[in-house]
């Protein structure tokens, strides 16, 4: 998803390596915005479909919980922290990954020109690079450390990030 202040700009899928949907929210009258977002929070809370996201724990959770109340749930793999596990060596951003992982020219600099492009072209890079990743992580017998490891902690750092931490400044 894109934000620009208080609000969502758009938000795009991708079901397959080279098909994506984006929607632009600010053009839906209100009863359109507020069904889609119904059956949005519907999505995520499905026990039939997986979710994958670049950074979504820091970023598009959050988001989509404190604007539209949506708990995201069977969150399978987040491109930025299985590229940490992979190689912490090298940027995370999707950019980078993008021209590790797939075959997609670079698109970052559309951003202003072609907003929602852009936004479908980052939904079908980061399945592309999670399909690859996923590969990545089982090739090198890292699937597991992510899964029962990394992966969960996300829960626990995104809950630290929206509340902070108690810190005893006497001590």
């Amino acid at each position: 998803s894109r934000k620009d202040g208080d609000r969502i700009i758009s938000i795009s899928f991708a079901w397959e390596p080279n098909r994506a949907i984006v929607v632009p929210m600010e053009s839906l009258d209100s009863l359109e915005a507020s069904s889609l977002r119904a059956v949005i929070r519907d999505a995520f809370a499905s026990p039939n479909l997986y979710w994958i996201g670049q950074n979504a724990y820091a970023f598009d959770i959050p988001i989509l919980k404190q604007w539209w109340d949506v708990d995201v749930t069977n969150y399978l793999l987040d491109t930025m922290v299985a590229h940490h596990v992979l190689n912490p060596e090298f940027p995370h951003d999707l950019g980078f990954l993008t021209s590790q992982y797939t075959l997609i020219p670079y698109y970052k600099d559309m951003i202003h020109t072609d907003l929602y492009r852009y936004n479908g072209l980052d939904a079908v890079a980061t399945y592309q690079v999670a399909v690859a990743q996923y590969q990545d992580l089982e090739r090198r017998g890292l699937t597991g450390y992510y899964k029962n490891y990394c992966h969960p902690l996300l829960t626990t750092f995104q809950k630290m990030q929206s509340r902070g931490l108690t810190i005893d400044m006497e001590y």
